[in-house]
This record gives structure tokens, sequence and C-alpha cells, in this order.
């Protein structure tokens, strides 16, 4: 599972996650994402472990905006690339800025 969180971002640029390279998604993740999210806690993000299958906007301990809490978006593969290309598309009023 730790290996996912490290393509997360790497689906937005899709060539990790497209060929499966985990290294890739690996440097995507810590050059794009790991400044606001790590994979056991909180930080200006909440933590990624345990993401996939989760509903969004449910994970303890964390201060999400009201558009996730209440949006019935629920992370897979899919909902989690779309996200990453365009958050306000998937769930409009959403805090997080696109992974860059």
């Amino acid at each position: 599972m730790k290996w996912a969180m490290f393509m997360l971002c790497g689906l937005a640029a899709g060539t990790a996650f497209a060929a499966g390279d985990g290294d890739r998604g690996r440097q995507l993740y810590e050059s794009r994402c790991a400044a606001c999210h790590a994979i056991d806690y909180n930080g200006v993000g909440p933590a990624h472990r345990g993401v996939v299958g989760r509903k969004a906007g449910s994970a303890a301990n964390f201060a999400y905006s009201d558009a996730l809490t209440s949006s019935n978006v629920v992370w897979t593969e899919k909902t989690l690339a779309q996200w990453l290309v365009d958050p306000e598309k998937l769930i409009p009023g959403q805090k997080m800025s696109l992974c860059q």
C-alpha cells in the first residue's frame, strides 16, 4: 500500500502510474505532494495511508472543507486521478491547490 501513496501525484502526470514505475511515482510524490502530505500523519493536508476506498473528507483529526466532507466521493484510482488533475472540478469549494 505504501507504494500507492508515492504514486498519487504520479497519477496527475500519468507516466509513473501508467508504466507502473514506483521509483518515478516516489519522486513525484516527494517533489509535488510531501510538502503538505505525509503517509502516516496529518500536516497541511491529511495523511495518505488508507486513502483508497475511504470517503473523501472522512479521515479523523483533519479540518476538511465543508465541500469535501459533504461530497459523496470515495477515493478510487479513478477519483484520485480526477482529483489530481483538477481538484476544484471534482469537488467545487475544496481547499487543496493542484499538485505542482
